[in-house]
């Protein structure tokens, strides 16, 4: 679904040619920093009223999601560019997973120490970059995962009270009783 605000898809987890520049978890940020409206208000204002009506963050939580996905990988097995494009599948990316936005994920987990590459040479084939999780890399996957436990936890209540008042009468419906 096109993102008007910020000029490009937000479901398609490409990242985007838009206001943003393409770079992952730049989406939604900078992009609204430099917009005032009309009437004078403050970005921030207009950030926050685009995003209650729009998902378009949808893409950015997405690509963050990918970083724990690629070192979970990474510390099964050290691995290959291509097999953990065809690996992430497992975690709900896309079949059709844009190739260059792995491939950058993998270069910013590699310039911030999370891994390290190095050129295989097997066989008659190409050289291949191999990546593998560094001791840094396994901190933040460690990381990650106590968020993630937590988020589930939170999402779990909501869920559970959603599942309590779907079955019941609205505060609306009580009042007309």
């Amino acid at each position: 679904m096109p993102c008007g605000f910020h000029r490009f898809n937000a479901f398609d987890g490409s990242g985007g040619l838009g206001i943003h520049g393409g770079r992952p978890g730049a989406h939604g940020r900078e992009a609204c920093h430099n917009r005032e409206g009309e009437d004078g208000r403050h970005s921030r204002e207009l950030e926050e009223m685009h995003h209650l009506r729009c998902q378009c963050n949808v893409s950015t939580r997405v690509e963050r999601f990918m970083e724990p996905c690629l070192l979970l990988l990474l510390s099964e097995a050290p691995s290959h560019g291509y097999d953990l494009i065809s690996r992430l599948v497992e975690f709900g990316f896309s079949r059709d997973q844009d190739p260059g936005m792995v491939y950058r994920t993998l270069r910013r987990l590699e310039e911030q120490g999370m891994i390290r590459s190095n050129w295989a040479v097997a066989g008659a084939g190409p050289a291949r970059r191999e990546y593998v999780i560094t001791d840094e890399g396994r901190e933040y996957l460690r990381a990650w995962a106590e968020t993630i436990r937590n988020n589930i936890e939170t999402l779990s209540l909501f869920l559970e009270r959603f599942r309590k008042i779907g079955s019941s009468p609205t505060q609306s419906e009580r009042r007309q009783n």
